[in-house]
């Protein structure tokens, strides 16, 4: 006897086989929106980088430590900068907060006073502002970045306002911009004088605008 034939089987479809699966398109907003998301940390990052140089100076700073008080991976950080030297130098140069430090009232003199006691808060907070200076040694880009962004923009604005309160042809002018920081560096920091900062800021505004 012969078999009869097996009946063909019929195949198995399924609804929309075949067609490409319709985008989600959630997950496209995420995919378009994940690099300008990244990009609107850099304030964070760069404000989180100077207050941790602030405070552990630049030998101890780390990478991480900067993501993690910035709130974001370490993949965000070095996609943009590959080292800590680039990254401290962009913080650097992002002239972040210097506005604050030297206020304009349209008063030099009360400028001055403000100016000085903003840098005395600074040097007496726990900080390692020494070690940051150590560093510069080991680091000529990092030194190079600071002298010409930081403290060059520091000096310009102390020597504006210093020249407005006691005349612009002051023979003096250079020096007596360098003295203040100088003096506030040296005792508070260096040699660790324990003292009311504000206090020793007015003494040194009156001796650097009544000399």
């Amino acid at each position: 006897m012969v078999p009869a034939p097996k009946a063909a089987a019929t195949p198995v479809t399924t609804p929309g086989a075949g067609a490409a699966p319709d985008p989600d398109p959630g997950l496209a907003t995420i995919v378009r929106r994940g690099r300008p998301l990244d990009a609107d940390r850099t304030p964070a990052i760069l404000d989180a980088v100077l207050e941790l140089l602030h405070d552990t100076g630049y030998d101890r700073l780390r990478v991480q430590d900067v993501a993690e008080h910035a709130g974001v991976g370490l993949g965000t950080i070095y996609r943009r900068w590959p080292t800590k030297q680039a990254l401290v130098i962009d913080a650097l140069e992002c002239g972040r907060g210097t506005s604050e430090k030297f206020p304009s009232t349209g008063d030099p003199r009360a400028d001055v006073v403000a100016a000085f006691r903003g840098m005395a808060r600074d040097l007496n907070a726990k900080g390692d502002l020494i070690g940051f200076l150590a560093s510069m040694r080991s680091e000529p880009a990092v030194a190079e970045s600071f002298r010409g962004t930081a403290l060059a923009q520091m000096r310009g604005r102390l020597r504006e306002l210093i020249a407005a309160a006691r005349g612009s042809d002051d023979p003096q002018l250079d020096l007596l911009t360098d003295v203040g920081p100088s003096l506030l560096l040296f005792r508070l920091a260096i040699a660790g004088d324990v003292c009311d900062p504000e206090a020793l800021a007015d003494e040194i505004s009156s001796f650097v605008l009544d000399r």
